[in-house]
């Protein structure tokens, strides 16, 4: 392959490379809001996380927010305790995006 060829393959792929960032950049913001939930018997981080996954977000940044917003260990929950968890909007384009259904023990704050 002579110099001319890698120069242009090189320069194309440094192109798009270019072009992927600014398409990250130029993406919206994810929007969510945060709703109140009380922990109940046999409840576990990962359980009230995995339930509230609207998005198909990794369940484990839903626990590590869980956390920050809540301010608290999840892994030392107890009953009757208020956890914030951040529900997410669904993408338009994700159409394997789970739905929740309305649970009757989160406190949506009405």
């Amino acid at each position: 392959m002579n110099i001319k060829k890698i120069i242009t393959i090189g320069i194309i792929i440094l192109f798009l490379f270019v072009i992927m960032i600014i398409k990250e950049r130029m993406s919206p913001p994810e929007t969510y809001h945060i709703e109140t939930y009380i922990v109940q018997d046999g409840d576990t981080a990962w359980t009230i996380a995995s339930m509230n996954n609207t998005a198909n977000k990794d369940v484990r940044e839903l626990i590590y927010y869980m956390e920050q917003d809540t301010g608290i260990n999840a892994g030392y929950l107890q009953i009757g305790q208020e956890v914030k968890i951040r529900i997410y909007e669904n993408k338009k384009s994700d159409v394997n995006a789970v739905t929740s259904t309305p649970d009757s023990r989160i406190d949506k704050g009405t």
